[in-house]
């Protein structure tokens, strides 16, 4: 089978864009080479798959010349010359869903060959796409929307200036500038953060050695409030995305505090209705990460992370800006079902969201997401052998496994199984610990805190008093541990029975 680039490009393609290359082929200005849309011809027969034994270069040949000799020389090119059309063709249909992109190269274009008329024209076109109201219809990142805004207002300034000998319009420059600054600022902190995010486990990372930190560490809170001011005269949408981004900035770096997370939280609930759907998608990443790595966050972060849980259902933001969805976006919300015991809702979610799931760990998720369910269902058995056949890479993934290990074990009463699991968990963490990583630290203490808790669930169990069972509830109930709710349920069974 013919393996090559625009295979895989071709695999890519929907039903109608098989349909518009075709049509991009034939088009001389693009494609002069009639072999190469009788190669597209031969190929496009084995769509969607595009795995058939048919698809061997000498076959293929066949279909082309069936009169010639087989010639690498001359396939090997004509497969070279369509992969670099496949490649051009997804450039256009990239540059096509970028309104913004295409206005602005256009704009620039009629500048420059000094067509004025048409400028002008376009101009009127330019309010349309410029207004707080079209903002919530853009689909490409903010930042980018607002670069491109800057440059078409400083194509119109300085057109206007030097090729008209005219004094530019107040309203444009501060407009140039407007968007600019926006655009930056985000931008600046987008990349702040995903640098955070993604050398989280660097050894004695500074923000030094984050270009981005320092420059927004240059603006003070008083400067970044005169900012926002400057921004808001103009565009009141604008000031509410900006002033969003400003406060996810301080709550994840900065020290950040709880109450600056739950400012962040509740401004962003509160003003989203004025937001473009990817930058609703971009804050509520940030605002879930910034939660779940805060390590000092003072209130309820199972509660918290509930409701964000029902802001993402709500607006539709469970999948990624590709519509997938991986291990560590999926299976934080089976554990949110399980600690609310939503056995009904899992399976929804489940069904819902798995043919979603990317490939690499499609298998492992469902199999995790099955061994959960069946808890639910208290059938500890099949959980317990689904889980032994799940094989994640990720720490954070393994640990859990381990954790759900010991909670079935416990729901099976095999105290024997209990202590073997937990000395095999200690050795992993004990490991963990030694490579210092800092996104860990918080995720193995309250791992602790879960098995020394447990453990005395099964010491309480053989003598379940209601002096114990007070104390040890009001124990974890300043704990900071995993599983929190599933421990109290077990604490109010044991109620049932104590003396």
């Amino acid at each position: 089978m013919l393996k090559s680039t625009v295979i895989s490009i071709l695999r890519s393609f929907t039903k109608e864009e098989i349909i518009k290359f075709d049509d991009f082929l034939k088009s001389p200005y693009f494609n002069k080479k009639s072999a190469v849309q009788l190669l597209y011809a031969a190929i496009k027969k084995h769509y969607p798959g595009l795995d058939s034994p048919e698809l061997e270069k000498e076959k293929l040949w066949c279909m082309i010349y069936p009169t010639k000799e087989y010639n690498y020389g001359v396939m090997k090119n004509l497969i070279h010359e369509l992969t670099k059309l496949a490649e051009q063709f997804i450039t256009q249909e990239e540059y096509r869903q970028n309104e913004i992109q295409e206005f602005a190269n256009l704009y620039k274009a009629i500048a420059n060959r000094n067509l004025k008329t048409v400028l002008d024209n376009k101009g009127k076109n330019l309010e349309k796409v410029s207004g707080d109201d079209y903002l919530k219809k853009i689909n490409i990142p903010i930042e980018e929307y607002f670069h491109m805004m800057a440059k078409i207002y400083e194509t119109k300034v300085w057109n206007t200036h030097f090729h008209e000998l005219k004094v530019s319009s107040v309203e444009d420059r501060y407009l140039t500038e407007d968007n600019f600054i926006t655009g930056m600022l985000i931008h600046l902190i987008s990349i702040n953060y995903s640098t955070n995010l993604f050398s989280l486990d660097v050894k004695n990372k500074t923000d030094i050695d984050n270009a981005a930190a320092v420059i927004l560490e240059s603006i003070t809170d008083g400067n970044f409030e005169k900012i926002l001011s400057f921004i808001r005269k103009r565009s009141e949408a604008k000031y509410i995305i900006l002033k969003c981004y400003l406060l996810a900035y301080k709550a994840y770096c900065k020290n950040g505090k709880t109450e600056d997370l739950m400012r962040l939280k509740d401004y962003f609930y509160s003003n989203s209705s004025v937001m473009p759907v990817l930058t609703i998608r971009d804050m509520d990443v940030m605002l879930v990460n910034t939660f779940s790595l805060m390590k000092d966050f003072t209130g309820d972060k199972d509660k918290e992370l509930r409701e964000v849980y029902k802001f993402k259902i709500k607006n539709e933001l469970i999948l990624d800006r590709n519509r997938q969805i991986n291990s560590l976006q999926f299976i934080p919300w089976l554990v949110i079902f399980f600690e609310e015991e939503q056995a009904d809702d899992m399976r929804l979610f489940i069904n819902h969201y798995s043919k979603f799931l990317i490939e690499s760990d499609k298998n492992d998720s469902l199999l995790l997401a099955e061994s959960i369910y069946n808890i639910l269902k208290n059938d500890f058995g099949n959980a317990l052998s689904l889980l032994s056949r799940v094989k994640f890479d990720s720490f954070v993934l393994k640990n859990l496994i381990k954790k759900f290990t010991l909670l079935i074990y416990y729901e099976m009463q095999d105290y024997e199984l209990f202590l073997q699991s937990c000395d095999a968990h200690n050795h992993f963490l004990n490991y963990a610990e030694k490579e210092n990583k800092v996104e860990r630290h918080d995720n193995i203490k309250r791992t602790r805190e879960l098995m020394k808790s447990v453990n005395s669930l099964y010491i309480l169990r053989d003598n379940p008093t209601k002096e114990k069972i007070h104390y040890i509830e009001s124990e974890v109930h300043n704990l900071k541990m995993d599983f929190k709710k599933w421990f109290l349920r077990k604490i109010d069974e044991l109620k049932n029975s104590a003396h």
